[in-house]
Formats: structure tokens, C-alpha cells, sequence
């Protein structure tokens, strides 16, 4: 078998060719259709294959990479080429490639992988000062790509891995001036429809400078790619540095479940990240985010944020990033979603302010933004809804419908963004510890109610509960109480509640009642709800519910009022616990410093259930001791309500069960036997504490009354 040694054409390098029979996977029989003239040839009747040393490069096929050739046609063989036999890697060699036609992608699956691309060098550059300019020659790999135009497109039909390493992506004339639409030059242009999805598409490396889009995401339908990785890279002088832009249908964002952009320096761009993201943990690492431009179309427009992403339960970790010298606001990331013209969008089964929506915010460094300068105000940081919030930073946070489950900051940082100012919010804070929040000069005026208590509530801590759930629908509503009055006209109003979760997941909202009084009389009643908020099993809260007064009170009025309450949802097989303390309060500033407001009175009524060992102080100002366990009831509360059960089980059923509880105390009539209800089942069966020494049916419910002493 006779080699062959040729001169390569493109390339000047002497190529050796051996004999073959088969095409690249050793089954097919080789004829003159399968010949490419580059790795396979014919010759005297005989085929050949070229022996590659290392990579097949796109020089291989006629490209030139002097930066004034049009190399595109040349690439376009070298990826078909590629991807018809299943070839991994295409390499760049060093130069600059002029690509007047994009370079279109059909399978995937391709390694691109450059000779390099500037990431920053300040080496590179001969003066550190405005007018730097660079030395030359660069040594690396670069595609330039004119206006309107693409460098890589993955069409429709793209379904394997994307890998790209080490290429310099230049625009040729820098990104398209028009008035009101964007221009047209991208990078990458990402358009694959599988719903496989295309998995995983990595960037590593790699300089974009001078895009509309430097890295777009486009397809019809919204998922179509996961474990998107933008590691290494640098941005410059881009519109938008990776956009996911709309489904066809125009609702939803195009979507990557997981993604990771890490360790890439981007400066003077307009926005970085544009983009939806679910299932999966969404990391932004340790990133440079300096200085920013206006858009090309909207020079005007400086009311967006360098990184605007929503998330569908995901987590979110913002670690380790530094931003300087920027225009725009930072950071935005919100679990409800909106469409592209910015409304919300409603879905029944939405997993807004589920605890799968989390943000962990650590070590960013944010002190080079600009400070506010009127009339310009403060750039915001970090602007955050529907999201559980893990905060480590001492950094301010915008926020409307989010759970704060930790804040270090060490000083006051969370204020209303503007949808929360706008249509009122519930901010959930878990950590409930500490002493009254109320010590500061945001409110102009506040109170606590005290409620009534029901025989279903209990003291815990000091404090008096009342247990929700277990019944019909009418039972999961709470009632704020006394009408907390004032003589102010107030920016905004705000009620305060703690809750206790036992047993499971439910949902919450708050109703305010708003009115003002002439006489005797009350004017314009008007009933404001807010946006539910979800509890999962564990853990207090409190509820700070806040709404905008939008013309409820007169200017002139000094004796305006309003109570709240709560409404429970997916509570008829359940139970929780709602302190009976109340808190009131409302704002004079337009932009409000929010705390955990919450006070409690001190002072418990003789109601309810009661543990051995407690003191508490009554309502007529007495030191009380429980000397034995036990529940106290009103007149008339167990009327009717009967209980069943069989001997040896350790559990009841009633007919009544919304008016049974964990932890209360029931006797057995006739028996002089204590039972203390441990849990409940399907909303009508009663865990107890002892076994049944005899069957029940139907029997008469009382209460075990505690023994309570005055001290």
C-alpha cells in the first residue's frame, strides 16, 4: 500500500495520504461522491485519506485569515465537513477571518476551538489613558463579522453539544445605529428547535466586541437548551451580551434550564444578561462588570438593568461579582414573569413565591457604582420579587412579594421596588427573633390590636395563637380586629402578622379595609387585597403587608381608619397558627425603610390551651402559673361536636373538626381520662396522645381544663 505526500494547496504544508476502502466510519465502501478533495480524494482510480497530525483547521479548506478575504465559504466546507462525519474538533489557526455570510450550523456536536482572543490584556495596549490604542499585531484567532449579518448560526435543526473555545468575535462596523428597532449583528445566533434539549452550550474564552447581540437565543418554542456556560470570556461595546429573546407566542422568554456564567469581564456594554432560566441552580460567579453605554436604537433609555433574568424554581447564587462606573441599574430577578411588552403574566399554577425561587447574594462588590446625583437618583443594586432572599452583603435590596430568609446587612437595606409602591406587596420575614423593630423614624403612626381568643388558641412563648384550618372555608379567614384609626393622610398603609407553621404547605394573602369618617359616619369604604404568599412547614413568620394609599383619604381628612385580616387558601385539611397580636402602622415617605415591624401586648386571656409551667401576665394585669395542662373553653363552643373511635386505636374522628385542634386537651365524659390531641389526618382524624380503653360513637367532646393559680 503506496502513500501519498502532497503540497496542500492552502496551506504550503506537505500532507500525507494513506490508501482506503471505507469512508471515515470504516463501513461505508468509499466512491467518488464521498471525496472531498480535502481529506478524501481519488487518485488513479485509488481513494485516499488525509493523515491528520492534530486538528482538521478551516485552512484545511481554503480559508485565508487575512481579515480582507471573504473566508466564509471555505469555514462553511470545513463545518460541513465536520458535521457529516462526525468530526469533534475544527481549529482556527492564527488570523482574522472575514465572514460575509454566516457560518450555519444543521447537527452540533462541532468543537470550534480558536488560537485565542484578547481577554483584557492592559500589556496589549502601548498608553493607559484615554487615548490607548493597541499594539499590533494581535496573535490569536478572529472572526469579523459585517453589520446586519451573523458569525455562527445554529438553525432549527441543532441538537448536539455546542463548544466554543478561544475565538475573538469582532464586529466589522461596530453595532447598527437605528432609531428605534436594534440592529441585526450577532455573534451567535442560536435559533435550534429540539426540545431535547440542546445540552450543553458552552462558551469559553472568547472576546465579543461590538454586537447587537454578542450570544442570542431565539427559537419558537420556549425550551430548547440547557447548561448554558459563559466561563473566561470578555464583553465590550454590546448592545445586549447574551440575550434570550420571546417564544412565538410572545408570552415567554426563551429558556435555559441551568446556567453559569462565570470569571468574564464586561465592560462598557449596555446589558449583560438578558434571560429565563428554571430547574436548575443558575450561578453568576466572580464576574467584572464595569462601566456601561446606551443602547445604539435608545441612547435615551437608561432605565434597565446590566443582568435582567426570571426564574421558574431555580436558585439563584450572585457570588464574588464587582461592578464600577456603570449607568444603569444592577441586578434584577423576579419569579413572576412578564411578556414582551412587559406585563405580567397570569398562570394558575405559577411558582411565584415558591421556596424553589431562592437568590443567595455573597461577596459582590458594588461601592464603584455611581453615586446619585440629582436630578438622577441612586442606581438600584439589587431589585428582587417573588424570590426567597439569602443576603450576606451589606448592600441595599429593592423587593416586592419576597421572603427574607437572612440579612446581614448591618445596616437598613430593603425598601419597596416599584410595583411594590405601586400595587402594594407582602414581604415574609422568617427570622422573627428579637425585640419591637418599631424604634425608628420611617412610621408616623402604628399600634397594636389584641384579638379575641377562640378556645382553638394556645400560648406559646409568652404569646397567644390561633389555630386555623382544620373545617370549611369559613374558618381559614382570619380578622385583623379593631380599626386602627389616625389623623394623618400617609403614603402608605401596613398591618403585621405572626404565624406559626405546623403541618404543611398553604398560601395567605391580606385584605385591608379602608374608610374614613365624617361625623358619624363612615365614608368610601374600599377593600384592597394583596398578592398571595406561600408557607412551607416549619419555622415563624412575620407578614408585612403594605399597600399605596391611591386617594382613600380626603386631603383634607383627619380622622381616617383602616383594619386587616388574612384569608387562607388550601387550609381545609390543615392547621396553623396566627399570633392574636396585630400590628398597625403607616409610612409618610415615599420611599420607606421596611423592617419587620411587629409588637405583641404582653397580656394573655384565659382562653385556650395552656402548658404546665407558663406564667403569664391576664388582662387585668396579674402574674398567673399553670399548675396541670389543659384547655379552657367558652360557653357553647363544643355544643353539638361529637367524637368516635374504637378501642386499642389511638385516634378520633368528629363531626365538627373545625372546632379541634393540635395540642388541646379533651376528656372522655365518664371517665375522668386526659387526651391531648398530637396531630391530625385528613382534616377530620385526631392523633391522641394514649391509646382508647373502650370504643366511642358519637360521644359528647369536652375540654381537660388546666389548672391556673394567681400568683
Amino acid at each position: 500500500m503506496n502513500d501519498l505526500l502532497i503540497i496542500d494547496k492552502y496551506t504550503g504544508e506537505q500532507s500525507r495520504y494513506v490508501q482506503t476502502e471505507t469512508w471515515y466510519d470504516n463501513t461505508t465502501p468509499m466512491d467518488d461522491s464521498l471525496c472531498d478533495h480535502i481529506i478524501y480524494i481519488q487518485h488513479e482510480h485509488t481513494y485516499y485519506k488525509r493523515v491528520l497530525n492534530d486538528y482538521i483547521t478551516v485552512k484545511m479548506f481554503g480559508a485565508v485569515g487575512d481579515g480582507l478575504t471573504d473566508d466564509s465559504e471555505a469555514i462553511q466546507k470545513a463545518v460541513d465537513f465536520c458535521e457529516r462525519t462526525s468530526q469533534k474538533t475544527l481549529f482556527f489557526p492564527p488570523g482574522n477571518y472575514l465572514l460575509n455570510t454566516p457560518i450555519e450550523n444543521s447537527r452540533g456536536g462541532v468543537k470550534f476551538i480558536g488560537a485565542g482572543s484578547l481577554l483584557r490584556e492592559e500589556s496589549w495596549w502601548k498608553v493607559w489613558n484615554s487615548n490607548q490604542q493597541p499594539h499590533s499585531p494581535f496573535s490569536g484567532c478572529s472572526l469579523i463579522i459585517p453589520k446586519n449579518s451573523s458569525g455562527f448560526v445554529f438553525k432549527n435543526t441543532v441538537t448536539d453539544p455546542i463548544f466554543i473555545e478561544s475565538i475573538q468575535f469582532l464586529s466589522k462596523e461596530g453595532r447598527v445605529e437605528t432609531i428605534e428597532t436594534p440592529g441585526t449583528t450577532y455573534a451567535i445566533d442560536f435559533k435550534s428547535e429540539f426540545n431535547g434539549p440542546t445540552w450543553p452550550f458552552i462558551v469559553r474564552d472568547c472576546h465579543f466586541r461590538g454586537f447587537n447581540r454578542a450570544i442570542s437565543f431565539k427559537s419558537a418554542t420556549a425550551y430548547n437548551v440547557a447548561s448554558v456556560q459563559i466561563t473566561g470570556c470578555a464583553f465590550s461595546l454590546n448592545d445586549e451580551c447574551l440575550y434570550f429573546g420571546f417564544a412565538d407566542d410572545d408570552e415567554q422568554r426563551n429558556m435555559s434550564w441551568g446556567f453559569l456564567f462565570e470569571n468574564n469581564k464586561c465592560h462598557n456594554n449596555s446589558r449583560v444578561i438578558y434571560g429565563y432560566f428554571a430547574k436548575d441552580l443558575v450561578r453568576i460567579i466572580d464576574n467584572n462588570f464595569e462601566g456601561s453605554i446606551p443602547y445604539s436604537y435608545n441612547s435615551l433609555n437608561t432605565d434597565f438593568y446590566s443582568i435582567d433574568i426570571e426564574i421558574d424554581n431555580a436558585a439563584v447564587q450572585f457570588f464574588g461579582n464587582h461592578f464600577e462606573g456603570m449607568a444603569s441599574n444592577a441586578v434584577y430577578i423576579s419569579s413572576l414573569r412578564k411578556d414582551i411588552n412587559g406585563d405580567y403574566i397570569y398562570k394558575p399554577a405559577t411558582t411565584a413565591l415558591s421556596n424553589r425561587n431562592k437568590v443567595e447574594i455573597f461577596g459582590n462588590n458594588m461601592d464603584g457604582m455611581y453615586p446619585p446625583t440629582p436630578p438622577n437618583p441612586e442606581q438600584i443594586k439589587f431589585n428582587l420579587t417573588g424570590v426567597q432572599i439569602i443576603n450576606k452583603d451589606d448592600i441595599l435590596l429593592s423587593v416586592h412579594a419576597c421572603e427574607i430568609v437572612e440579612n446581614n446587612a448591618v445596616k437598613p437595606n430593603i425598601f419597596l421596588n416599584e410595583e411594590a409602591k405601586k400595587n402594594g406587596t407582602v414581604i415574609k420575614f422568617s427570622d422573627t427573633d428579637g425585640s419591637s423593630y418599631l424604634l425608628n423614624n420611617t412610621l408616623d403612626n402604628y399600634d397594636f390590636k389584641k384579638l379575641p381568643v377562640s378556645p382553638k388558641s394556645m400560648l406559646i412563648d409568652g404569646e397567644q395563637y390561633e389555630s386555623k384550618g382544620n373545617g370549611n372555608s369559613s374558618y381559614n379567614h382570619f380578622y385583623g380586629g379593631f380599626t386602627f384609626a389616625f389623623n394623618s393622610v400617609p403614603e402608605y398603609l401596613g398591618a403585621t402578622f405572626k404565624i406559626k407553621n405546623r403541618l404543611d404547605v398553604f398560601t395567605a394573602n391580606v385584605f385591608f379595609n379602608i374608610f374614613h369618617i365624617e361625623g358619624s359616619n363612615v365614608v368610601s369604604p374600599y377593600v384592597k387585597e394583596t398578592m398571595a404568599t406561600l408557607f412551607t412547614k416549619g419555622g415563624d413568620s412575620l407578614i408585612v403587608a403594605i399597600v399605596p394609599n391611591k386617594d382613600y383619604f380626603p386631603p383634607t381628612s383627619n380622622r381616617n381608619a383602616f383594619t386587616a385580616g388574612l384569608n387562607f387558601e388550601n387550609m381545609s385539611q390543615l392547621n396553623t397558627l396566627v399570633a392574636t397580636d396585630v400590628t398597625y402602622f403607616t409610612f409618610s415617605e415615599e420611599d420607606p425603610i421596611i423592617f419587620p415591624y411587629y409588637m405583641k401586648s404582653n397580656l394573655v386571656d384565659k382562653v385556650g390551651t395552656f402548658s404546665q409551667g407558663q406564667t403569664f401576665i391576664d388582662m387585668n394585669n396579674q402574674l398567673n402559673v399553670v399548675t396541670k395542662s389543659g384547655t379552657l373553653g367558652t360557653p357553647n363552643f363544643l355544643s353539638g361536636v361529637t367524637i368516635s373511635g374504637t378501642a386499642g386505636n389511638n385516634f378520633i374522628t368528629t363531626n365538627m373538626p373545625q372546632k379541634l385542634t393540635t395540642g388541646q386537651y379533651i376528656e372522655i365524659p365518664n371517665t375522668q381520662i386526659s387526651y391531648r390531641i398530637t396531630g391530625c389526618k385528613n382534616g377530620d382524624t385526631f392523633y391522641l396522645n394514649e391509646l382508647l380503653p373502650a370504643s366511642l360513637s358519637d360521644v359528647q367532646c369536652v375540654f381537660s381544663p388546666p389548672v391556673i393559680s394567681i400568683i
